[in-house]
């Protein structure tokens, strides 16, 4: 054997492998909201809400009468009218933001503060895969604005609206990856650069989520994180680059992960049933509590990453949260 045809051959016996640890498990866990609460009245911001995961959320939320405002880069009167006809809800609302860009964040913010009276749901969905190490307009690793700096920015700006509603919720999406972080505590090196961005983004959004449960408990604002499952969608496209592993994806890839419907599921839940109306602070999988990395018991790590979130983000003084 040819050392082609050896690579080829340990290849195959490593997927093969992965494949029978993992076919089962996500069809055999992968769980239905059935929480039948009225959203009527209620307003929603979904981000990365055109496609995949983030669509399914939107229709999940609009057929229970929920007021929608889709927030992604990509928005046509398509993707509107697919979703209207698909729930026959009329009140779906699509709006441009690149979080890419933290200018164009705020001016998402600054025109749903002119237009809207209060936000009740905000869905932190979009988020991308690892981009080796691409860098944004703002000058930061783009993986870490796209899925956590942008969405830590974009809270701020908006916990005006959600005061403004009688019990608003949060939810971020995050990962079981994260359970596999390790110990971190490193001085003077930028986290992502030993860590990896991506699975650096997913824990830092899990640190937001509960510091935002503590800072907005009392004015009745919950906050959530959950993990989705292995979900086929798009963003697998960014791990598996090699020819190989992308033909592999394309074919087994439905047959093996979550459709976006299901793994949709436990922030639909999340934003609407009762039973976690007055939960905050927790991981959620499968429409149950997770367990959460041990490095989030780092109250030292978890308040350096927030308060470094703050600079990073250039939040005003009157932005803060005390």
């Amino acid at each position: 054997m040819n050392l082609i045809e050896i690579y080829f051959l340990l290849v195959t016996i490593i997927t093969s492998g992965v494949i029978l640890l993992i076919i089962f498990v996500p069809k055999a866990i992968g769980k239905m909201c059935k929480s039948k609460v009225c959203l009527l009245g209620k307003t929603a911001v979904v981000t990365g809400g055109s496609f995949g995961i983030g669509y399914e959320i939107v229709l999940g939320l609009a057929q229970r009468g929920c007021r929608v405002i889709v927030a992604d880069k990509i928005v046509n009167n398509d993707i509107k009218n697919r979703i209207i006809q698909e729930t026959n809800n009329t009140e779906i609302y699509l709006e441009y933001v690149d979080l890419a860009s933290f200018h164009s964040v705020r001016s998402f913010a600054d025109r749903l503060k002119k237009k809207e009276e209060k936000v009740d749901i905000l869905i932190h969905n979009a988020g991308i895969g690892p981009c080796s190490g691409a860098i944004s307009e703002d000058g930061l690793n783009i993986t870490m604005q796209v899925n956590y700096y942008s969405p830590f920015l974009l809270t701020h700006l908006l916990v005006g609206l959600m005061k403004s509603s009688q019990s608003a919720r949060l939810i971020f999406c995050s990962s079981l990856i994260v359970s596999a972080f390790l110990n971190i505590f490193i001085i003077g090196r930028k986290l992502e650069q030993v860590f990896g961005d991506y699975k650096l983004s997913k824990f830092c959004l899990l640190v937001a989520s509960d510091i935002f449960a503590e800072k907005l408990r009392q004015y009745n604002i919950t906050s959530n994180a959950f993990h989705p499952g292995a979900v086929h969608t798009q963003i697998h496209y960014q791990f598996f680059k090699h020819n190989f592993f992308t033909i592999c994806n394309k074919i087994l890839g439905p047959l093996i992960f979550k459709t976006p419907e299901v793994g949709a599921q436990t922030a639909i839940y999340l934003a609407c049933a009762n039973e976690v109306q007055n939960i905050t602070g927790t991981f959620f999988g499968d429409l149950m509590p997770a367990c959460k990395p041990k490095d989030i018991s780092n109250k030292t790590l978890c308040e350096t990453i927030w308060k470094g979130s703050e600079k990073v983000v250039k939040l005003k003084k009157d932005e803060l949260l005390l």
